[in-house]
């Protein structure tokens, strides 16, 4: 979509009389909005006029709309969309709430175009560089602090994002244990938590092996030589005699 819409940009840019149209888009989305308010406003004062106003302010910002669209105006689609959105709504309330009065009938079409808007907004917004920018401006931010953080001697934890000093073993918010830091085998460089490869020098990480602790040996004599011998042997390494059943693993307790 990005691509499409900045080969139809550069495309109408490139048509001068055309490019003077989308420098003044605001004017038209802008001024559609202000009559398609103001048509609302004067629903029931001059009930013909003010449909034909908010007519008029509607099919004006349309055309604001698609020059916006055109010219990658991501704040003019979603400030028009907006605005259409919260009048529709507020428009349709006061509709359903003067209507017995002045004999109006309601206009279910006012709540589908609230939904239409809302829904438009919120596409334009999620396409829009401002959510792109923000999203990098969080990242750009967490790498800065994870830095930082670093520099002191800290980590971030895994878990919830807080910050770990140097010497904490566990994150003093969830508790979660400090990961332990591994380095690459090929150039010795720090690696993040969870990272496949090196960022230094492209290395695959080989994933970290919980290793079991190991048992301590339960140190005894042989009987026949006095070596020292472990409920491992079934014989005496020294002398060769046999360990008796209740010396072995099966009969010492650890």
């Amino acid at each position: 979509m990005a691509g499409y819409r900045k080969a139809i940009k550069e495309h109408f840019e490139a048509i001068p009389a055309f490019k003077k149209v989308l420098d003044i888009d605001f004017i038209f989305w802008g001024v559609g909005l202000a009559l398609y308010v103001l048509g609302g406003c004067l629903l029931f004062v001059i009930p013909a006029g003010a449909s034909a106003i908010a007519g008029v302010g509607l099919w004006m910002a349309y055309f604001g709309i698609a020059l916006a669209f055109i010219k990658k105006n991501d704040w003019g689609l979603m400030i028009t969309f907006l605005g259409l959105a919260i009048f529709s709504v507020i428009n349709f309330i006061i509709t359903i709430a003067v209507s017995s009065g002045y004999g109006v009938s309601i206009p279910i079409s006012l709540l589908f175009d609230t939904l239409a808007f809302g829904t438009l907004f919120i596409l334009s917004y999620r396409a829009s560089d401002t959510l792109k920018n923000a999203e990098m401006k969080r990242a750009q931010e967490a790498a800065l602090l994870a830095q930082q953080v670093k520099a002191m001697g800290g980590t971030v934890c895994p878990s919830c994002g807080a910050v770990m000093e140097g010497g904490a073993k566990f994150c003093n918010v969830c508790g979660t244990k400090r990961p332990d830091q591994q380095r690459c085998v090929s150039c010795g460089n720090e690696l993040a938590v969870g990272a496949g490869f090196c960022n230094r020098c492209g290395a695959k990480v080989a994933p970290i092996e919980e290793t079991k602790p190991e048992v301590e040996a339960v140190v005894i004599k042989c009987a026949s030589c006095g070596r020292d011998i472990t409920r491992d042997d079934a014989f005496c390494p020294g002398c060769g005699a046999k360990i008796p059943l209740s010396m072995t693993r099966e009969g010492v307790s650890p």
